[in-house]
């Protein structure tokens, strides 16, 4: 049942990828910039947004483009990573906002 989900997630974002070729930077990207222990923060074309721990290992938070939470993705190795966080990773064409 949990795949069903992935893929449907996967198909949204891809989707909203292909529609939204470049979105303007959204107002919660733009405050995730100014959170502390973000080092970098990037949108995909979709509209989520990739907020880059500055902690060593501590991997990405993702959130919607209003800034509500999507998923966390900790930095692991390929083998252990969860297709969810595969599929964002690989799957939208990230645009950098910001980077301390």
């Amino acid at each position: 049942m949990e795949g069903k989900y992935l893929i449907a997630a996967f198909l949204i974002l891809l989707t909203l990828g292909c529609v939204l070729l470049n979105p303007p930077a959204s107002q919660a990207a733009l405050e995730k910039c100014n959170n502390t222990g973000v080092a970098e923060v990037y949108m995909c074309q979709g509209g989520i947004i990739r907020a880059v721990s500055m902690v060593p290992g501590g991997g990405s938070i993702y959130y919607y483009s209003n800034g509500s939470l999507f998923t966390q993705c900790p930095l692991v190795s390929p083998a252990a990573e969860t297709q969810e966080c595969t599929n964002l990773q690989n799957s939208c064409a990230w645009n950098g906002i910001c980077n301390k």
